[in-house]
């Protein structure tokens, strides 16, 4: 018989698993929670909660209905890497579960598959949907987001299922993703789905999944925005618990639980299914503190911001740089201020970061890198003229690879700089020598320990790089830093800060971070 919602009254058995008494309406074996998943038809469907909830099983379920349901459905189930999908993964449940369906739901027929390609090494399987024809589901990979264009833009499909999202997608690939569903007219806009799901991710609710399925879709429309709520209508969210998966064992359980009671991040995401920031093994997890670094207030509407600006004495700003390959960059603006220290009676410097332009994963030219940079500085710049009458100067700051020429542009990017904004932008290298990464957080962490360094509120990928920042040990190119989406401004707002403070504050260190001693982190000279 054909899949449909139908009107009956559906119950529970001993096992967690919902059937139909009267046997009018056949069921996979899906509980109350997954049977959700089942019937749920929102075009951009997001399943989240911890691991062990049962969340995989309900939507596997959902894909293979898809393909028996939609009339030559193609479905693409995307991964992070083939690996993760075969080696005990989603595609080796899917395999099973075929099994099942096709031993018990009247119709449903395995016409080819699963195999894989000869000549494409894709794994696929084809099925007789309930129409007569062939559906078929294949499996992907996508190990960073900037292949997307490349595998996806050119398909049509009338499914996704993009497997822990948030290991390889941004809200660019999504995009694609998106356009992509495109199997009209045999398949009618309402068929068409994204199913999306992700355990809560580290970086809690600063992130761009959480943003569209949460900020946008509970936020009211602004005015010439999405108007007609179709957009929002589209987007969908499910929370599935450990509460929600009767068929996770008790034992199973309290293990999970046990495990992780001792750290509250880890427990509220992997047991409770919060979306909470864990910054505890981050490179500043132990002193950064929003309530003493942020100044200002950034949250509602832009206009009512209140932001740090230049003292009312300021003469000069400092910018810091890091030029990337076309797709990502990031630039800081800064205010240096020299004091006396009360007990030391030695000058000590302090930084003040009044603004950021972060670009991530998205391809910008430099030049048009620089323009944006430069409406930031002109914008400070009218600033400190129409409020204190000061003319300001400005010095710039970037890696020495800045200077090196470009194969791809035959300048370096300091050139590009210098004639993107008509010579005002002058860049001068920061020293870099081995192991400078790790000098440059030791030293970071130093003025951030001494409340020396401040950020204002609105420079949100400042804030968030503060908290997330970490080692790669797996990495040995990552020379200390994981190099992900924090590591760029990390290097734009360092630059400056290593070049302007004394260069005996930091290049003789020896401290051991990765080591996490509870003892006092030596200080540097001058502080």
């Amino acid at each position: 018989m054909p899949l449909q919602v139908a009107p009956v009254c559906l119950q529970v058995d001993d096992k967690g698993f919902v059937f139909d008494p009267e046997k009018k309406l056949w069921l996979p074996p899906i509980n109350v929670k997954q049977l959700e998943i089942f019937n749920d038809f929102h075009r951009y469907l997001l399943v989240h909660g911890p691991r062990k909830s049962g969340k995989t099983f309900g939507i596997i379920h959902k894909v293979i209905r898809h393909a028996f349901d939609v009339k030559g459905a193609m479905i693409a189930i995307v991964t992070k890497t083939i690996k993760n999908a075969k080696a005990a993964g989603v595609w080796v449940v899917l395999e099973r579960f075929l099994k099942i369906w096709e031993a018990t739901c009247p119709g449903f027929r395995i016409l080819e598959g699963p195999k894989t390609a000869g000549d494409s090494k894709m794994s696929f399987v084809r099925i007789r949907n309930r129409h007569g024809t062939t559906s078929e589901i294949q499996c992907h990979s996508l190990e960073h987001s900037a292949e997307v264009e490349a595998k996806f833009k050119g398909p049509a499909y009338s499914m996704f299922w993009l497997s822990e999202l948030d290991q390889y997608c941004d809200e660019h690939a999504f995009d694609i993703f998106c356009d992509a569903l495109r199997m009209w007219p045999d398949v009618s806009y309402k068929e068409h789905q994204i199913i999306c799901d992700c355990n809560p991710p580290d970086s809690g609710t600063v992130n761009w999944i959480h943003d569209k399925w949460f900020k946008f879709k509970d936020a009211e429309p602004k005015p010439g925005e999405d108007d007609d709520g179709t957009l929002r209508e589209s987007l969908h969210r499910i929370l599935v618990t450990l509460d929600d998966n009767p068929q996770l064992d008790p034992k199973e359980r309290k293990d999970l639980e046990a495990r992780y009671k001792i750290r509250k991040n880890l427990f509220n995401r992997f047991v409770k299914g919060l979306w909470e920031m864990d910054i505890t093994d981050g490179h500043f997890s132990d002193v950064w503190n929003e309530d003493i670094h942020v100044v200002g207030k950034a949250d509602g509407l832009a206009a009512d911001w209140e932001v740090m600006v230049p003292t009312n004495t300021c003469t000069e700003l400092i910018c810091g740089w890091d030029i990337g390959e076309m797709k990502s960059h990031s630039f800081h603006i800064m205010e240096k201020l020299t004091m006396e220290d009360v007990a030391t009676k030695r000058l000590i410097v302090s930084f003040r970061i009044l603004d950021e332009l972060v670009v991530v994963k998205t391809y910008v030219s430099v030049e048009q890198f620089v323009q944006a940079a430069l409406e930031k500085m002109i914008h400070w710049e009218n600033w400190q003229k129409k409020r204190n009458n000061i003319t300001l100067h400005w010095r710039h700051w970037s890696d020495t690879s800045a200077f090196d020429k470009r194969a791809s542009a035959d300048r370096s990017d300091a050139a590009i700089a210098y004639a993107a904004s008509n010579g005002k932008i002058m860049l001068q290298g920061a020293p870099k020598y081995r192991d400078s990464n790790k000098d440059k957080v030791n030293l970071i962490w130093q003025f951030l320990h001494a409340k020396r360094l401040h950020v204002s509120a609105q420079c949100f990928k400042t804030r968030t790089m503060f908290a997330m920042l970490r080692a790669d040990p797996k990495s040995a190119a990552s020379r200390y830093i994981k190099r992900d989406d924090h590591k760029h401004p990390f290097d734009s707002l360092s630059y400056p800060i290593m070049a302007e403070a004394p260069v005996d504050m930091f290049k003789n260190a020896e401290v051991d971070i990765a080591a996490k001693d509870a003892s006092p982190r030596p200080v540097f000279a001058g502080f």
